[in-house]
């Protein structure tokens, strides 16, 4: 679906009659009583159905846009057996989610962000690809980056954005992905102007040479910020500076090993989240958060948090202000003193690469009693374990700590939960 497409269908609902199975004492509701009905509605998909209702809904929303409760990530399930679906964390309902043939068929969903924007990469033929699932809009991404003069296929693995998209300049924003490109075993790290042709490679060379597998992806002020498999961090500016000089690679964070805290457990699978902590930290703003399998294709056993430090030099030199001082990973510790003031408050954390998010549980009102203690991790399946040509979706659930406990989640709701899907990976986070 091109741009144009997706506009025409944003625009069918400003086009909706007021005959859509509804008495008319439903259209003909009080005004001052939509926002209660708002009020009520947890899902995202919901509260889109909401406005394309009637020509009388879909205008109070455009005119008078409410203060809605805010929203916890939903879980989008793109590729079940015979429908896509999303479990709505807030209410635990499952419901069918309504996406073109050509996504449902061919998409992996690679990356969100905020008002419901995805990350797509299509196979048969190859694209890469923004979409809005409330919309319908979208927007197309190249499919190739230069390599030495010449023009290589390139596919989306995971993906942030920095801003939200727009169909027309000026362009406010820029994606930083993992991609793979054609011919190699290594994911490396791209970036897309919308007004370019192609995407940009960021020291491909570097990365192949040193077996570098690049982990996830995050924005954040400015600028993209990448894990990788050693647990180091590498920044690069989203855009050119003034001059017009291209943004480089630069190491932020660097693994010392001789005051890393502990070595991983032997022989297990670990994948590598980076969370974006927003305003809750303004110094050091990321957690880094390890997922382990005891085997590749065994689930989730356990699940370790880090957040970033300072490094403690009692005889090293003092930076002067305009210099960053060294950071590393402390694994955060509700035992300790030093990580107290983490655990004062309820805490609510989603994980998947490109689509990480933390929240306060105090911030919502219609929460599970269970979810209001400790912090909760959320996770979905993204071992990339196949079965009878689909890949496994059972690896999904909510490690809890202190008690450092796993238990399965989402809870079957209205529709039940295939255990396969046809892509990878088999979900996402919507937000």
């Amino acid at each position: 679906m091109d741009p144009e497409e997706g506009s025409k269908r944003a625009r069918s609902a400003d086009d909706s009659t007021d005959t859509v199975g509804l008495t008319a004492g439903w259209a003909d509701i009080p005004r001052e009583l939509l926002p209660v009905v708002l009020s009520r509605l947890p899902c995202p998909v919901d509260r889109l159905r909401f406005s394309v209702v009637n020509k009388k809904w879909h205008g109070f929303i455009k005119q008078h846009p409410p203060r809605l409760p805010p929203l916890l990530p939903s879980l989008v399930l793109p590729a079940s057996p015979e429908h896509p679906l999303v479990h709505v964390t807030q209410g635990g309902n499952t419901r069918r989610l309504g996406l073109p043939p050509d996504i449902k068929q061919r998409a992996s969903f690679c990356g969100s962000y905020e008002g419901g924007w995805f990350v797509l990469a299509l196979d048969k033929p190859l694209e890469n690809r923004l979409f809005n699932i409330f919309s319908g809009v979208s927007i197309p991404m190249p499919t190739t980056t230069m390599v030495d003069g010449d023009a290589r296929y390139i596919r989306v693995e995971a993906a942030a954005l920095s801003g939200s998209p727009v169909l027309d300049p000026p362009y406010n924003y820029t994606i930083g992905a993992i991609a793979r490109i054609e011919g190699s075993e290594l994911s490396g790290i791209a970036l897309w102007d919308p007004s370019k042709e192609h995407w940009t490679g960021i020291d491909w060379d570097l990365i192949r040479s040193q077996s570098l597998d690049i982990h996830d992806v995050v924005y954040s002020n400015g600028s993209f910020y990448f894990l990788n498999s050693y647990e180091n961090m590498e920044r690069i500016g989203a855009h050119p500076n003034r001059e017009g000089v291209p943004p480089r690679l630069e190491i932020y964070v660097e693994k010392d090993w001789e005051i890393y805290d502990e070595e991983h457990p032997e022989n297990l699978t670990v994948q590598r989240y980076l969370v974006n902590l927003g305003g809750m930290e303004e110094d050091n703003p990321f957690l880094m958060v390890l997922k382990y399998q005891d085997e590749p294709t065994q689930p989730t056993s356990s699940v370790r948090v880090f957040r970033l430090s300072e490094v403690d030099e009692p005889d090293g030199p003092e930076y002067p202000e305009d210099v960053e001082p060294r950071l590393h990973w402390h694994e955060l510790d509700p035992s300790s003193k030093s990580d107290h003031e983490f655990f004062l408050q309820a805490k609510l954390i989603f994980i998947g690469r490109g689509c990480s998010r933390i929240f306060n549980a105090s911030d919502f009102e219609d929460l599970d009693d269970k979810f209001r203690t400790g912090v909760s991790i959320f996770f979905y399946d993204d071992r990339g374990v196949e079965d009878q040509e689909c890949f496994l979706r059972g690896d999904m659930g909510r490690f809890t700590l202190p008690e450092a406990q796993v238990e399965p989640w989402p809870p079957v709701g209205s529709q039940a939960i295939g255990p396969r899907s046809r892509k990878f990976p088999p979900t996402g986070w919507i937000h």
